[in-house]
């Protein structure tokens, strides 16, 4: 039964032999190679295989010896005999070339690779960090990106947050409101697609915790005519969250002329006489100032 079998396998081994090289059988040497297919057209990241075949002087399929297969760029190649891949890596028109080793016996084929269209593939949102008091309100941005790095639209923006305040949102902007201490993080994405996705982180903290190491008062600088009334207000700069203000109440409000009528953490000066007045706000040992000019004109 064993003898049976090997003779077999010579047999088919002998049969493949000889069909192998039936077609080269009369063939002359290879005087011309041409690939097929002859030109494609794909995106970035297709793969194309090409064949070359090679011919004598009177059209009749010759053997290539030794293949060299070579491309001009804009993707990689696998060859392997007298078939060859090439996987797309740029966009662009580029040739691929089998040449048979030792001649300049060549075939060559066109390749054209187009870009993939644009598509949203990564989010953006602004700012990505950001400290607040409770009560305190932070705008958000998100911007979509490309795979390439431009703009994208993102498509009905889905936002979301893991806690800690409420949100209001009107398109690709979010405004986010503290209303409770801790760490938390706000998220955009696209309604739809869980993937992908923006997120910033939020650290919020009880204003009474922070401690006030400024008070500034805004406007810092007013100028007004005789009997115009401006209304200031008085913060307080705290310390260790980026210099977040604060507003102040129970303010103690002092000015150098003129009339004020203090209400908390705002008071209205007015004047009717020219002059250079100074506003003053206190708070424990920390005070605060702004300039007045009352002028004619």
């Amino acid at each position: 039964m064993s003898g049976r079998l090997t003779r077999l396998a010579v047999l088919l081994a002998v049969m493949t032999v000889w069909l192998c090289a039936a077609p080269y059988a009369h063939a002359g040497p290879c005087v011309r190679i041409e690939l097929s297919p002859s030109a494609v057209n794909g995106v970035v990241g297709a793969q194309h295989n090409f064949v070359a075949r090679g011919f004598d002087a009177s059209g009749n399929d010759a053997s290539i010896n030794n293949p060299r297969w070579s491309t001009s760029g804009g993707g990689t190649l696998d060859p392997l005999s007298d078939i060859c891949s090439y996987t797309a890596t740029q966009a662009g028109d580029f040739t691929i070339t089998c040449t048979q080793q030792g001649t300049t016996i060549r075939g060559t084929a066109n390749i054209h690779t187009d870009p993939v269209s644009p598509v949203l593939t990564n989010i953006v949102v602004t700012p990505t960090s950001v400290n607040l008091l409770v009560g305190q309100s932070q705008l958000f941005t998100a911007t979509g990106k490309d795979q390439y790095g431009g703009d994208f639209t993102i498509s009905s923006p889905v936002w979301s947050t893991s806690g800690g305040g409420t949100l209001l949102t009107s398109g690709n902007i979010c405004a986010y409101r503290a209303t409770a201490t801790g760490d938390f993080t706000i998220t955009c994405r696209q309604q739809g697609l869980t993937l992908p996705q923006g997120t910033a982180t939020i650290h919020t903290a009880d204003a009474s915790a922070a401690p006030i190491v400024r008070i500034i008062i805004t406007p810092s600088l007013a100028r007004l005519r005789p009997g115009q009334t401006q209304t200031f207000q008085a913060f307080g700069l705290t310390r260790g969250l980026r210099g977040t203000l604060v507003p102040l109440t129970g303010v103690q409000w002092r000015a150098s002329g003129g009339t004020l009528t203090p209400t908390g953490g705002t008071c209205d000066f007015s004047s009717t006489r020219r002059g250079m007045y100074t506003i003053t706000a206190a708070l424990g040992r920390l005070r605060g100032s702004a300039l007045v000019f009352v002028l004619w004109r």
